[in-house]
């Protein structure tokens, strides 16, 4: 029995220190995502995308520059400096006052000289520990540039500087307990919760395996556990050590009053066998009773009760050994989903042959237990584990048909969503399929609440390319600050539709920058729409229930920017715009009519005009001018059978092919097509 316990015990351990694994890399992934939020709209702005380019700019344009890189730098409490590397001129720019721009070559940080210099995709989007050799100074960077199709980074590099000690006790150690402690790759403190844990962890740290990086080592006495987990992310190591009766205090206290009982049934199987003796020395006392037994079997009769049926303690024993064998095989089959060890079968199932077939679920189950009254009745070669938030469900099965059954009995029963993969023969396959259903499942939103069986072919139809461009979200807010709802809902619907065929790392790269697009644009008028975090969505897309939920966001997003630049424009309109669009409307025949055609007729600076018009109409005089020519040509190719290039010349057009190209922009087909289109339908 206390060797059931010490198991049960171990096991419990063991799922406090996956948990304890989870909650560091749910952690770290959460502040680094801020840091590579931040880095990328930096990398998206205006002065980093000048200073990285191949075009030359003014010294008094640089200044502008970096002054508004150390606004932005302002904003933020953990980045310390913000450097810009041009790829084309070999320049290094920095907001740092001490660190003049200088080439390359000129650069005395080494830390950041090596990075730039040695540029891999290895150290993209990822915290580096820097530590300068002159000064002693230290901290953190995160390093952002393009790649080419060949996967070669394109010219240019993004450095932001992180302050060492906020990346220690605000990423490292965020809200710590009174029992943490990290060490970095050297074996030196980064972050102690209290001074006892700073020699406390000497006894434990050397016998951390180098092969293993999540476990626990328990103290001589068996009384202290100390957890530990290498994060993959950061390379540093997180070190929780506690007492036993601190980690599992109720499971301490069953064990304390099962002790009882077993000492209180000792006292009594003892106490009874002090009273035998009585019984022994007055056996008479029986006799009456004896002799009425023997009378009542000689007449057929029989008083006895039949006994009561009682389970035997060792079919209880077996099942609570059978649990704590699963619960190990469980915890086998997590160290392979997170690669801690070889994917081999014969590790989780008792007997694989050669065409044994394999199935993987991801479900939104409340617990594994669930899971296990289900399916293990028909299906006991199955194993439940709890990873990323979801239970992973691994089991071998004769057919497609039973594993087929088995996935419908589980979606039916429990009324939750379940991943399905392909039936697999090779193994090794297995991270392959966790990985393709866990990225469906952070998709999870663009599915209909309805669909609860969502196959691993839904992946197949997902596309890694982006072929969404800087020209959409310029577009996007052109729409906005035109006045029209409408007009940038459409724009949105035109943008989800097509990052609703995209791969998890594309959709939610358009979606949140969409989102950083119109928030910049809010932020002009108010923050009242904003959380406060200063964003209209959740940090991550799994936060979001559905993608109507972005809808409903976005929409009420859009009535606000329209509402407030409806407001400008009535404002700003003036006679002097209606008097430019009267001209316009009078004399766009004219071949020769343009801005600075106007602006020279009204004796007025072309590029005030164009601004002054663009703020009324939300176009350019040019613009204007062209689709009042398209407008006509349109009514012109419907109610004529004039020729193209006359219709062209008499609306104003002097190029043809310029009409032709600006005629397919505005209607996206020809002239001929759409005359031939116009003529069918009358």
């Amino acid at each position: 029995l206390f060797q059931i316990f010490e198991k049960i015990t171990y096991d419990s351990i063991a799922d406090l220190n996956r948990d304890f694994a989870i909650q560091i890399d749910s952690l770290t992934e959460t502040i680094n995502s801020s840091i590579i939020n931040y880095g990328m709209q930096l990398f998206y702005s205006d002065p980093v995308k000048t200073l990285m380019g191949s075009t030359p700019f003014s010294n008094t344009e640089r200044v502008y520059m970096i002054r508004s890189l150390n606004t932005s730098l302002s904003s933020t409490d953990f980045a310390e400096a913000i450097l810009v590397h041009n790829g084309y001129t070999g320049h290094v720019y920095s907001t740092d006052p001490s660190f003049p721009d200088q080439t390359i070559g000129q650069l005395n940080r080494t830390p950041i000289k090596s990075l730039i210099l040695n540029r891999s995709n290895d150290l993209r989007f990822k915290p580096v520990y820097s530590k300068e050799a002159s000064s002693g100074k230290e901290y953190y960077t995160f390093m952002f540039f393009e790649v080419k199709q060949d996967h070669t980074p394109k010219p240019g590099t993004l450095i932001v500087t992180i302050k060492s000690n906020w990346y220690k006790k605000a990423l490292l150690a965020a809200n710590p307990s009174s029992d943490l402690i990290v060490i970095d790759k050297n074996g030196e403190i980064l972050v102690s919760a209290n001074e006892s844990l700073r020699t406390g962890y000497l006894k434990y740290y050397p016998q951390i395996p180098t092969a293993k990086n999540s476990g626990y080592i328990t103290g001589n006495n068996k009384k202290e556990i100390c957890m530990y987990y290498e994060s993959p992310v950061t390379g540093h190591t997180y070190m929780k050590i506690s007492s036993v009766e601190k980690t599992l205090p109720r499971l301490l206290y069953f064990r304390k009053i099962v002790i009882w009982l077993l000492a209180m049934l000792i006292s009594l199987f003892f106490a009874a066998l002090s009273i035998l003796p009585f019984f022994a020395f007055f056996p008479m006392l029986h006799m009456k009773n004896a002799l009425k037994i023997i009378g009542n079997l000689q007449t057929g009769t029989d008083t006895a009760q039949a006994p009561s049926p009682v389970i035997p303690s060792r079919e209880q024993i077996d099942a609570v050994v059978s649990r704590s064998e699963r619960a190990s095989l469980e915890e086998i089959f997590y160290d392979m989903l997170a690669s801690k060890t070889a994917l081999i079968p014969q590790r989780l199932f008792k007997s694989v042959d050669e065409q044994a077939l394999y199935g993987l679920m991801l479900v939104h189950a409340q617990h594994r237990k669930d899971i296990y009254a289900i399916a293990e009745k028909k299906h006991p070669e199955i194993l439940v584990t709890k990873s990323s938030h979801i239970y992973a469900c691994l089991g071998l099965y004769p057919s497609a048909e039973a594993y087929s059954a088995c996935w419908q009995e589980v979606s039916d029963a429990l009324h939750c969503r379940c991943f399905v993969s392909r039936l697999f023969e090779d193994f090794s396959e297995l991270k392959e399929h966790f990985s393709a259903l866990n990225e469906l499942r952070r998709l999870g939103l663009l599915i209909p609440e309805d669909t609860l069986i969502v196959h691993e072919a839904a992946l197949d139809r997902k596309t890694s390319v982006n072929t969404v461009s800087t020209k959409d979200f310029t577009d996007l807010i052109v729409r906005m600050k035109s006045g029209s709802p409408d007009a940038a809902r459409a724009k949105w619907r035109e943008l989800l539709d097509t990052i609703k065929n995209y791969r998890y790392d594309e959709f939610q790269y358009i979606l949140y920058r969409t989102e950083d697009t119109i928030c910049k644009v809010v932020k002009e008028f108010s923050s009242e729409l904003l959380n406060d975090k200063g964003h209209l969505l959740p940090e991550s897309p799994e936060q979001i229930h559905s993608i109507d939920e972005v809808n409903a966001i976005f929409d009420r997003a859009f009535a606000a920017i329209c509402c407030n630049y409806s407001e400008k424009k009535a404002e700003k309109y003036s006679g002097l715009a209606e008097q430019i669009k009267k001209l316009v409307q009078d004399n766009y025949h004219d071949t020769s009519l343009n801005s600075q055609n106007i602006a020279d007729q009204i004796h007025m600076n072309n590029a005030y005009l164009g601004r002054l018009f663009k703020n009324s109409y939300g176009r350019s005089i040019n613009e204007y001018i062209n689709t009042c020519r398209i407008e006509e040509a349109l009514e012109l190719l419907c109610k004529t059978e004039l020729p193209v290039e006359e219709i062209a010349q008499k609306v104003g057009f002097a190029n043809i092919k310029y009409f032709y190209v600006l005629f397919k922009k505005h209607t996206d087909t020809t002239p001929a097509k759409y005359r031939a289109g116009s003529t069918s339908s009358n």
